[in-house]
């Protein structure tokens, strides 16, 4: 009876969320779904954790979004999430707790935590990291770039990074028994990590087209109001495709290496 209250709990925050504008339509079932899985292997302990990686993203991509406002030319989406962007960084998390529920190991309690870690470590590095005063540097290249700009790092982005991650590995320290504090540093360490190397893919493989009116470069496929050119990368490996890649990478290495 109580994981029927919390799946009706998730399709309320869920439903709010879309009012909000933090979700799309599609973004609000996806989320549904994902909430749902999270119940079914660990009930309130586990929404709670996605909570704090949920709650946390939304404020930060409210908040201030009008100091952000030329990164919109340069990202394919904005503040509000889709189907595509909750998948992205919600269904390894989903997929580990259906794992725990049905093989009871405690491994998919920390790959659960892990994937969640990156995923609000990247967030945090994303929205916190575009307010940074100084152009960022290209993680490659070392080269000033403009705010947005996919494999871009600052300072402010890195110290955001490691504040994402060790909020996701502290609550996973105080809601989760098997989990230690040698596993919460795993987790804090991991989910920076995560971040750097959807950094790295984000500055080789993902797409990147240009606007042959204005000749921007931008992971927007339409722009000016006519189609964009691909310029570098890989033309299906948008931001959600490297969020996702990047988790499963994070993830795989924290289990060889717990």
């Amino acid at each position: 009876m109580s994981s029927l209250l919390f799946i009706l709990f998730v399709i309320a925050v869920a439903k709010v969320g879309y009012m909000l504008k933090a979700l799309s339509l599609s973004g609000a079932i996806a989320a549904s779904f994902v909430g749902s899985c999270i119940v079914i292997g660990l009930n309130g302990e586990g929404l709670v954790l996605l909570g704090l990686f949920f709650g946390t993203s939304s404020l930060l991509s409210k908040n201030k979004s009008r100091l952000k406002t030329s990164t919109l030319q340069i990202v394919e989406k904005g503040d509000t999430r889709d189907f595509g962007q909750v998948l992205a960084n919600g269904l390894i998390p989903a997929l580990s707790c259906l794992l725990f529920a049905y093989t009871d190991n405690d491994l998919w309690i920390y790959t659960y935590a892990v994937s969640l870690a990156a995923a609000n470590a990247d967030t945090w590095a994303s929205e916190i990291g575009t307010l940074s005063k100084r152009k960022p540097v290209h993680i490659l290249t070392f080269k000033r770039v403009a705010h947005g700009t996919s494999g871009a790092v600052s300072l402010l982005g890195l110290i955001a990074t490691l504040v994402g991650a060790f909020i996701i590995g502290a609550g996973s320290y105080l809601l989760f028994d098997s989990v230690t504090i040698t596993h919460c540093l795993y987790i804090v360490l991991f989910g920076a990590f995560g971040s750097i190397v959807d950094t790295i893919l984000g500055a080789t493989i993902q797409a990147k087209f240009q606007c042959e009116h204005c000749e921007i470069l931008t992971e927007k496929r339409v722009h000016c109001c006519d189609r964009t050119n691909l310029k570098s990368g890989i033309a299906w490996m948008n931001n959600d495709a490297i969020n996702f890649s990047s988790i499963i990478i994070t993830v795989i290495l924290a289990v060889i290496f717990v």
